[in-house]
């Protein structure tokens, strides 16, 4: 657990390094609502879409996250788990060595990738990207990234957010609230329409 904690906060220190470096040449910027002045703002949060969804067993859908009410954001370090004995996440380039994850564009520009993989056997999502100079800072709201997931058997489950760490173009954090939303999945193995037995 330790070696896995490192490792961690080894990338989420790197991400933060690049982004430092990214923005050397750079004007300084305000870090968040707050201190952009604007505590009336709503605030900053990471989502999944679909929160959630009664799915059937076998079926492929897309899940998007996304960042909400953003101001001056410049890298994300985003992790998920989720229960790979429920949800498999399917790899958008087969026979790649790592199972992949889809970079969007609606808001960051990923010029800088440091993680964007899925691992299947221990439930995992990690996406670590950066904004690199001349980019500008972002704000707003938008899908960071996508994947698709299969279905696997009936259950009930969750995709969870376990990091969500966002930075600006002076590689300070951006206050986001604690107690990270998580999504509620239920697969089944029939659609869930039931129809009465009629007898004549």
């Amino acid at each position: 657990m330790k070696k896995k904690h490192d490792q961690c906060c080894t990338l989420s220190v790197l991400l933060l390094t690049f982004v430092l470096l990214a923005s050397a040449a750079s004007p300084l910027c305000a870090g968040t609502f707050a201190a952009a002045g604007l505590p009336d703002d709503p605030p900053v949060m990471v989502t999944i879409f679909p929160a959630s969804g009664v799915f059937i067993a076998g079926q492929v859908f897309t899940v998007e996250v996304w960042v909400e009410n953003v101001f001056d954001l410049y890298g994300v370090d985003i992790q998920l788990a989720f229960d790979p004995a429920l949800l498999q996440v399917v790899d958008p380039i087969p026979g790649t060595s790592k199972v992949e994850v889809t970079p969007r564009y609606d808001l960051l520009s990923p010029d800088l990738v440091v993680r964007y993989e899925a691992d299947n056997t221990a439930g995992t999502v990690w996406y670590a990207v950066s904004q690199l100079n001349p980019s500008e800072p972002v704000a707003g709201s938008g899908a960071l990234f996508e994947f698709q997931v299969l279905t696997v058997p009936q259950g009930v489950t969750q995709i969870q957010i376990t990091n969500q760490q966002l930075v600006n173009q002076n590689s300070e954090l951006i206050v986001v609230p604690t107690g990270a939303l998580s999504t509620d999945y239920t697969i089944t193995l029939v659609n869930g329409l039931f129809l009465p037995l009629v007898l004549r």
